[in-house]
């Protein structure tokens, strides 16, 4: 397969390392992230050992995009989770570039998946750690379904190639690294959050949107209210807003089949383009883990 980095790309000092075959992209990342290597993409046509948020298995057969950028000291540590949202419209807006006519189906869920017509179709996932020298190293995992998805999961999924089959994960990852880097120069170090939660909020589920949070606790049923300035999930229920900081979302079945039905009367990018710009959370079962 042949992937290479858009020369845009390159010029703003990204690299690529693409692979056959690797147990998983995010460790080889943070590996090289760890040893000084920034703005370095780790490609693979399919991983033995691919994971999702909280060790949950990844399902990696070649077909799909599998890739994780290497970051050095990107930001202060503790905006290091605000990453998860550069990442998402970074995916949101390469989806639109090469496959316009999926942009109106497509959104973003809090607090770092990516729907297709309320399906998932892929998934991001932060890992940190520190260096020698004290620095943040950080790898964005991003998995995508192009032209495979798994069975028997815990929500409904699908994948890119039942809907446009001309999808690749060349034509994807091109798109994808050319606009990382734009919302990497965006989020500026962290100081430009606020632009980036108002673009990620238009490529968002509807406000409204019913939901379920599962919590250690137990799980809680409400409605989509947007997020906070920090991109922590605002949920209405009933009268009152109730701030979640971390958490697995699930839509409801009703909510799935609406957005299904009423989907092509506004996309994402005409929602974005309303804004006048150019989650997440952190999980703290892990020490390495965003």
């Amino acid at each position: 397969m042949d992937i290479r980095l858009p020369s845009s790309a390159e010029a703003a000092g990204f690299r690529l390392h693409h692979l056959e075959e690797v147990q998983s992209t995010n460790d080889l990342a943070l590996k090289a992230a760890l040893g000084g290597q920034d703005r370095l993409w780790i490609l693979a046509e399919a991983q033995t050992g691919g994971r999702g948020r909280n060790g949950r298995i990844w399902h990696s057969p070649p077909g799909n995009l599998y890739a994780s950028l290497a970051l050095v000291a990107p930001c202060a540590p503790a905006d290091a989770p605000k990453l998860g949202f550069v990442a998402g419209i970074a995916l949101a807006r390469a989806l639109a570039d090469i496959a316009p006519a999926l942009a109106a189906r497509f959104r973003l869920k809090w607090p770092n998946d990516g729907l297709l017509d309320g399906m998932k179709v892929a998934g991001i996932l932060l890992e940190g750690a520190v260096t020698a020298r004290g620095e943040q190293a950080i790898t964005i995992g991003i998995g995508i379904n192009i032209a495979h998805h798994p069975a028997g999961l815990d929500q409904p999924v699908t994948h890119l190639t039942a809907y446009e089959s001309s999808l690749s994960p060349a034509r994807l990852f091109s798109a994808l690294a050319l606009r990382m880097a734009e919302s990497l120069e965006i989020f500026a170090g962290g100081r430009g959050f606020a632009a980036i939660r108002t673009l990620w909020e238009a490529y968002a589920l509807p406000l409204g949107t019913p939901m379920r949070i599962r919590l250690p606790e137990g799980e809680r049923h409400g409605l989509y209210a947007g997020l906070n300035a920090e991109g922590h999930l605002h949920l209405r229920i009933n009268s009152d807003i109730t701030t979640i900081l971390a958490g697995d979302v699930f839509l409801d079945k009703a909510a799935i089949i609406t957005f299904s039905s009423e989907v092509g009367t506004t996309s994402c990018e005409e929602n974005a383009s309303k804004h006048r710009v150019r989650a997440y959370p952190v999980n703290q079962s892990s020490p390495n883990t965003l």
